[in-house]
């Protein structure tokens, strides 16, 4: 999917876009229930050629977006570093565990550091690391929702202390009701439809 290279659905929360490259677009849509939920989402330090649309809760900031060419060293040939004279060298914000190693004055937009060894994602079979590999202890990054069961999606309501009456949200006409609210939050309604689904069908 070229267009929509980030496709953020809604409700989201707590989802973290850092110091990316997209060649298309951002986008935040497609939501039946909590409309406008986004609380935590953070898209910041990106690059992207088409647009960005993100909702109002989500709080984005340092990226450069619509800008067909934002100084790549060769985009035809997918070479996506940056040139000397790119507006996106030292135009980002500092996330510390992400782009803290940077280099000059200030980070980089995009997922390439200008004076930085182009690193590449995946496997190299040609130079396989070492084995065996022993685990890398890894702090959380700034922003992380660090409360457990925060959105209620699998466990309802565990581990939390019921101290009001809860809500129930209503979809509209359409509205798939797998994913449809139980009255707790979002979650147990589509398990107990799902399993009269499985037992209508074997029966």
């Amino acid at each position: 999917m070229r267009e929509q290279q980030l496709q953020l659905n809604v409700p989201s929360n707590y989802i973290a876009a850092y110091n990316n490259t997209f060649i298309g677009n951002i986008n935040q849509d497609f939501a039946w229930v909590f409309k406008t939920d986004t609380w935590g989402d953070r898209i910041i330090n990106n690059i992207a050629t088409g647009n960005i649309a993100l909702k109002d809760e989500t709080l984005a900031r340092t990226n450069f977006g619509n800008i067909a060419d934002p100084g790549f060293e060769n985009a035809d040939e997918h070479q996506y570093s940056l040139l000397a004279n790119s507006q996106a060298i030292d135009a980002a914000e500092v996330i510390p565990g992400i782009n803290d190693d940077y280099v000059g004055i200030a980070p980089d937009l995009g997922a390439y550091e200008y004076g930085q060894e182009p690193w590449t994602a995946g496997c190299n079979l040609e130079s396989p690391p070492e084995m065996p590999q022993m685990p890398v202890e890894l702090s959380a990054p700034r922003y992380s929702n660090l409360v457990e069961n925060a959105g209620f999606e699998t466990r309802g309501l565990e581990g939390w202390t019921v101290s009001g009456p809860v809500s129930k949200a209503t979809p509209g006409a359409g509205h798939d009701p797998i994913q449809m609210d139980n009255g707790y939050t979002r979650t147990g309604y589509g398990e107990r439809q799902a399993d009269r689904q499985r037992r209508g069908r074997s029966g």
